[in-house]
């Protein structure tokens, strides 16, 4: 008994090392069925959107009435704002400033909220029915921070077949509504909202490896409930905040999207890196950065996605060579920070090689964040 217990006690460091990798790769992967209830509300979300249930009004055509004219109409939601009763050009003059359209036909409703119909009889005043879309990014089309007659001559342009587009007119028509109008204001989109919650999800999973790794999973209060719960709540109010910043400064309502998914970006980065970290043991120099090339690649196809769809949806470029070019350079920047901090400077703070790996990562990540949006926004994606 006692020779048996001193062998156990004395196991090679190969075997102690062999039996923590499986202990930890355990706790990493018996989190993935947190991957199911994400599945499932993405499926469940797409499905009601596919059957209309988007709060957003969109544009629709009505052949038997406008075949005529060849031309789209859209509803605009008011609210009855002098309080007369009716819902009528008075609230749109205070709400859109609409006072003056010719060619309008009117389909009011009494009572506190109702709609406008308005419908184009002449191409010559297309321009001003556009004028009755709600102010949003999808509608602000040459980056001003408003709708005006800037983005509508635009829009008239692609009607009209003088702006090339591989789309037809009132597909065009209908990408630039967006938004849910609540009394007259544009909220954050049902879709901002949907995706926040998506991305939020998906950096509560993968912060789990990074978590475990260094110990610090442990140390959270009710971690599974700030992850799943907390985290993602945060996600949503930050979202209306700097909607409502936007407002005034538009870039802040990009910079908004673009900082959620660089946290997801992150997040992927950093559990991948750490899953391979505990596969490698390699928590410095030229090792520390060839395991980090797949981690950074990885997370860059996920930040290609996101980007395109959602934080510079409103382009129409995103060239994905130009997009990997930029990237290559925010990769080389990113490992020879990491690689230059770990071989360069000691483990400070009497923190372990591990962590201070992923503090050099911190700052990698923050050197490279910056180049990548600058040249996403002013290369890739731009207007």
């Amino acid at each position: 008994m006692t020779e048996r217990s001193i062998n156990s006690n004395n196991q090679p460091a190969e075997s102690k090392l062999e039996n923590e990798k499986g202990k930890l790769l355990w706790q990493v992967t018996k989190h993935v069925p947190f991957l199911v209830p994400l599945l499932l509300f993405a499926a469940i979300t797409g499905a009601c959107n596919a059957q209309g249930g988007s709060e957003s009004p969109t544009p629709t055509i009505d052949p038997a009435v406008f075949e005529p004219h060849n031309v789209p109409f859209v509803n605009v939601e008011l609210v009855d704002e002098n309080g007369d009763g009716v819902i009528n050009l008075f609230d749109a003059r205070r709400q859109k400033g609409i006072d003056w359209l010719p060619g309008l036909d009117r389909d009011g409703q009494r009572g506190e909220d109702g709609k406008f119909r308005i419908t184009q009889h002449d191409i010559d005043v297309m321009r001003e029915s556009l004028c009755l879309l709600p102010a949003s990014s999808q509608n602000d089309i040459n980056g001003d921070g408003h709708t005006t007659d800037g983005d509508l001559a635009i829009v008239n342009g692609y009607l009209n077949k003088e702006v090339e587009d591989e789309k037809d007119p009132n597909a065009r028509l209908d990408e630039f509504w967006g938004g849910i109008v609540i009394d007259g204001n544009e909220s954050v989109p049902t879709q901002d909202i949907v995706l926040s919650i998506v991305s939020s999800y998906l950096i509560g999973i993968f912060l789990i490896p990074t978590l475990i790794n260094t110990g610090s999973l442990t140390k959270i209060p009710f971690p599974y409930l700030s992850l799943f719960v907390v985290f993602p709540l945060v996600a949503i109010a930050g979202m209306f905040v700097a909607n409502f910043l936007g407002k005034k400064i538009k870039i802040l309502w990009q910079v908004a999207k673009f900082g959620l998914v660089g946290v997801l970006n992150t997040a992927i980065d950093f559990g991948v890196l750490n899953l391979l970290i505990l596969l490698t043991n390699y928590t410095q120099g030229t090792g520390l950065g060839l395991i980090n090339i797949p981690s950074f690649s990885l997370a860059i196809l996920n930040s290609y996605f996101w980007n395109r769809k959602w934080v510079f949806a409103d382009s129409k470029k995103g060239n994905f060579v130009v997009f990997v070019a930029v990237t290559a350079i925010g990769l080389l920047i990113n490992t020879g920070v990491v690689v230059g901090i770990t071989t360069l400077i000691p483990p400070a703070f009497g923190l372990s090689p591990t962590l201070w790996a992923n503090v050099a990562k911190v700052f990698a990540t923050g050197f490279s964040m910056v180049w990548n949006f600058s040249g996403y926004k002013l290369v890739v994606f731009k207007k």
